[in-house]
């Protein structure tokens, strides 16, 4: 899985080229259609649904990922649900030493 992560990433990528976004656990799947063409701080994605999704250039770099496996997204939702573990586990032992008191 590489991640975009600057505006020369953006500006390499192909007309078709499949990416995903990887945002609070979740994985949503694209494909890069164009830059916008009266506006070049935007990008236009079609989303898994053909629809087609404006993204500004800035939020793009860090959030999106081209050539990713299976594994790649499996891991991914894996180490989001390992780091909600802990947040959980660490609220209720917090809720634990509040409720012995």
């Amino acid at each position: 899985m590489r991640p975009i992560r600057n505006i020369e990433d953006i500006e390499n990528l192909r007309e078709d080229e499949k990416l995903i976004e990887c945002l609070n656990g979740e994985v949503n799947y694209y494909r890069f259609l164009c830059f916008h063409p009266r506006n070049d701080e935007y990008v236009i994605l079609l989303n898994h649904c053909e629809q087609p999704v404006r993204f500004h250039v800035r939020s793009i770099i860090g959030r999106f990922c081209t050539d990713y496996t299976t594994r790649d997204i499996i891991t991914y939702r894996r180490d989001y649900a390992l780091e909600q573990v802990k947040f959980c586990e660490q609220a209720l032992s917090e809720f634990d030493k509040e409720g012995k008191k």
